[in-house]
């Protein structure tokens, strides 16, 4: 195209209306369509959405915030997680205050339990203290 990398990336993604070249920015067009394609094959109940739920009760599970309070905290428990393809969506979806709503229900072992990580999350734990609570966790399976 005999663009300069170096050119202000502010001019290469504005609007032609700006003067700019218009391009689209390949993560946001990235993250957009990973976006889309966990919301249509979760509702089309395919094998590939099976496995976008499966990585979501994983990424919960190993946060250990259940339900909606996952959304809320994912900022601050992100770095206890794996990397894979389900934490990036996330950790886009929560840099832009959006949520993904979903029907994953994972309910405490016992009755009137409430999820250790949400409870340290709540006591604004530091992040080193938090990575040994949830090593902890992991290794419990509470």
């Amino acid at each position: 195209m005999g663009v300069c990398r170096t050119f202000p990336r502010s001019i290469v993604f504005a609007t032609t209306q700006f003067f700019g070249l218009r391009l689209k920015h390949l993560f946001l067009i990235q993250e957009i369509t990973r976006v889309s394609d966990i919301i249509l094959h979760t509702l089309c109940n395919s094998t590939t959405g099976n496995l976008y739920r499966t990585s979501l009760k994983i990424l919960f599970i190993e946060c250990g915030v259940l339900d909606q309070q996952f959304w809320t905290h994912f900022y601050d428990v992100a770095n206890l997680t794996t990397n894979s393809l389900v934490q990036s969506t996330c950790l886009f979806l929560s840099s832009l205050n959006i949520w993904l709503k979903h029907d994953i229900n994972l309910s405490p072992q016992r009755e009137g339990d409430e999820p250790i990580m949400h409870f340290f999350l709540k006591l604004q734990t530091p992040f080193p203290h938090l990575s040994i609570l949830n090593r902890c966790h992991l290794f419990l399976q509470s």
